[in-house]
């Protein structure tokens, strides 16, 4: 990727160049690669990958390589700790044909005592991705990272409600949106839309019933929701306040 971009200090490839892929694409980065295969051949360079000729590189043993390794180390316990689920029952297959004989089968958060006595899952510790954001350090949620994605995706609205005395619409709520599409496919504005559907949603709920605010809330915020996902497709983040 550097390369195809020009940032490697001391390499750099010029037209007529070949770049051999001896890798295989993992599921999920296509999209990368195909980036920095275009950009080298934008810049004039041949390329050759798996499906061309038999140029494929494994960074994975065989069975039979494996099986080998077990016979030259002998080892007294086996974890599979690489791949998905079907990838570690295989392996663990494997290492109890190879004649290894204790196979703990252990998962991310599983904490294993191989001594003494029989290798044994005997905690849970914590496990997860932690995320440096400016200043700070934490998961995905504690950060707010998972709401920024929805964010990015569909926008945000903000709604707010003002009920009178006797829990009528003291006028129209106040609807912004930020990060939405500004109208359907007929034209029609979605902030109206999104609009219509607040006060519809207001409007359904009995008198009596309106004094509960969190249930008035509820019903605005999914009503926007809604008309967005009909007239959009999407469903933005949406938040409700309600006063009296």
């Amino acid at each position: 990727a550097k390369l195809s971009r020009d940032e490697m200090k001391s390499v750099a490839l010029t037209a007529g160049d070949t770049v051999v892929f001896s890798s295989r694409t993992i599921p999920g980065n296509e999209k990368a690669i195909l980036e920095i295969k275009n950009r080298l051949i934008d810049l004039g360079m041949k390329i050759i990958e798996d499906g061309d000729a038999l140029v494929h590189v494994s960074g994975h043993p065989r069975r039979s390589e494996l099986r080998k390794m077990y016979e030259w180390v002998r080892p007294q316990i086996g974890v599979p700790v690489h791949g998905e689920a079907a990838h570690l029952v295989a392996q663990g297959s494997l290492m109890s044909m190879s004649g290894i004989g204790q196979v703990a089968q252990v998962r991310d958060g599983d904490m294993l005592r191989l001594w003494p006595g029989p290798a044994t899952i005997i905690d849970q510790v914590p496990f997860g991705r932690l995320y440096k954001d400016g200043y700070l350090i934490g998961t995905d949620q504690a950060m707010g990272i998972r709401d920024r994605r929805k964010l990015s995706f569909a926008g945000h609205v903000a709604v707010n409600v003002v009920l009178d005395d006797k829990y009528e619409l003291a006028g129209d709520p106040d609807l912004v949106a930020i990060g939405v599409a500004e109208a359907d496919a007929n034209g029609e504005t979605l902030e109206d839309l999104m609009l219509d559907a607040a006060i519809g949603a207001v409007d359904s709920i009995p008198r009596q019933r309106r004094k509960d605010l969190d249930l008035v809330q509820e019903a605005v915020r999914r009503a926007v929701r809604g008309a967005a996902n009909e007239a959009w497709g999407k469903k933005p983040l949406v938040t409700v306040f309600v006063t009296r």
